[in-house]
């Protein structure tokens, strides 16, 4: 079973060792530049492009956090607050709430210093946030412009802005991109701040793609509104057909445990039947005990979750409409989707609808066609052997053809539809204007004669499907004859004698489709 639901997997000490074996299973690697250093992302960045090239790399910037230098306990008593030591000084006032370490601890800003209700030690480098207040800090900072600038320079795919808040984000990043010449880097914004909530459509809009970053979305806004935002957040991104990540703790208790909690398992189905294009592990394939084993639960779990995916998406425009009858054809032919797109927007008007069948995408550039192994059903390398519905540009020229990928021995006029199979000779009969009369147990006619030839007219009157080919295909040749689009293909897999053993019902008048 082809997996359509794409998994993203951080890169850190934990996966090092494992990665020609992680990489086999995941569609995209995140590197998370909140830690570590220039120099340790290059060892990532090498190291996985020395297992594949065709993997995208998104790089995680670190955001304007605020983080503690110094150790400081707290509990009921109250500390100054001169001793609370931060990367960046806090603005504060009596009456806030400091959340610290992802929401461990909340902080009570009073006249009298910090009081928390829960004794404990807040640890160097835990994240602080003030409640419902902005930070008077750039989104985009100098560290992650000298991180960007690294990256670009060593060909990420992909940047993931952290804590975007207004458009300006996204636009001031585009810019920043375009004036490093790496404008074809796409920016996916996370969404994880409360201020973002207030501009979202427009900074979609503008973006590559969306991570539901639940881990400082759930501080940020109030936790039991987050799983309604993500499905919120994946409707309009999937209405706009950005691609969705959803993130964070997904499967955390695989940090320590080698199996998920059932908990966990129903979050990422959620986030599937929700219509992620893509699910995200962390902690868990960075510094978990487990990385291997929890990307193999997320997989098992992501496919057994597709089968019950449903979308039912309009379309919105002429473009989409297009897309969605791609889809509808190839579903109801068993075809693979292919299309050629310079931008990625016609595999993303494809990927929109949900199709059960494959997505092939032929690029102009390798960063291209690694940015959309993460779309939903987009799937590596092109079309093998089988029937493609081949989807063109749909924006410039837009066109929509069935072929068929293999040996076609014949074409030609066809009078009935359905499909055969069968060996010529046996099910599938050859005739021209010299046979009197029709075999009884034909399936299907190859008629090498005149279109009005009587003994043609009587297999149209008994509803037997003809072809007249424009080639000779001879006796013995296994085919697949399609009435439809009129071809006889050469079918090396059939077994035509084991068939009629293992189905008797073959022998009947007429088989059109097996």
């Amino acid at each position: 079973m082809v997996r359509q639901t794409k998994i993203l997997m951080t890169i850190g000490p934990a996966s090092m060792d494992k990665l020609d074996l992680l990489l086999s299973k995941v569609e995209g690697v995140r590197m998370n530049f909140s830690h570590g250093d220039h120099a340790g992302h290059l060892r990532e960045i090498k190291a996985v492009r020395e297992i594949s090239k065709d993997l995208p790399l998104m790089l995680d910037t670190a955001g304007p956090e605020i983080r503690i230098t110094e150790a400081l306990k707290v509990g009921k008593e109250p500390v100054s607050l001169k001793k609370l030591k931060t990367s960046v000084p806090l603005s504060v006032c009596g009456s806030d709430t400091l959340i610290v370490d992802d929401g461990k601890f909340r902080v009570h800003v009073l006249e009298d210093g910090l009081v928390c209700q829960k004794e404990g030690t807040l640890r160097r480098g835990a994240k602080v946030i003030c409640h419902g207040k902005d930070i008077n800090l750039p989104t985009l900072t100098k560290r992650d412009i000298a991180d960007i600038k690294f990256g670009v320079n060593e060909g990420i795919d992909m940047v993931a802005l952290s804590f975007v808040r207004t458009p300006e984000d996204v636009i001031e990043t585009n810019t920043l991109l375009r004036d490093l010449g790496a404008e074809d880097v796409a920016v996916i914004v996370k969404i994880e701040h409360w201020k973002a909530l207030e501009n979202l459509r427009e900074i979609i809009r503008l973006s590559d793609g969306v991570m539901v970053a639940r881990g400082d979305l759930a501080v940020e806004v109030p936790y039991q509104q987050v799983p309604t935002l993500q499905k919120k957040l994946v409707k309009m991104a999937l209405e706009m057909r950005r691609p969705t990540i959803v993130a964070t703790q997904m499967l955390h208790s695989m940090m320590t445990c080698p199996t998920p909690t059932r908990a966990e398992l129903s979050d990422i189905a959620n986030a599937v039947l929700d219509g992620a294009d893509a699910v995200m592990l962390s902690g868990e394939t960075s510094l978990g005990q487990y990385p291997v084993e929890a990307v193999e639960v997320m997989n098992t779990m992501v496919q057994e979750a597709e089968k019950e995916v449903r979308m039912n998406l309009p379309p919105r425009t002429i473009t989409e409409e297009l897309a969605l009858s791609a889809k509808t054809i190839a579903e109801k032919m068993g075809a693979q989707l292919f299309c050629e797109t310079n931008t990625g927007r016609t595999a993303r008007r494809i990927a929109k609808f949900r199709p059960s069948v494959p997505i092939y995408v032929k690029t102009p550039t390798p960063r291209r066609a690694r940015q959309l192994r993460l779309l939903w059903g987009v799937q590596q390398g092109l079309p093998d052997k089988g029937y493609v519905v081949h989807v063109e540009h749909l924006a410039d020229h837009p066109g929509i053809k069935v072929e068929y990928k293999g040996p076609v021995l014949a074409r030609g006029e066809t009078y009935g539809t359905g499909m055969v199979v069968g060996v010529v000779g046996k099910g599938v009969v050859r005739l021209d204007g010299r046979n009197k009369q029709l075999p009884e147990q034909a399936l299907g006619v190859l008629y090498y004669g005149k279109e009005n030839d009587p003994l043609l007219q009587g297999c149209i009157r008994k509803g037997i499907p003809a072809i007249i080919p424009n080639q000779q295909v001879e006796n013995g040749v296994p085919v697949i004859v399609d009435f439809d689009f009129g071809m006889v293909i050469q079918n090396d897999n059939y077994r035509y004698e084991s068939l009629l053993n293992r189905f008797p019902q073959l022998r009947g008048p007429r088989y059109p489709s097996f």
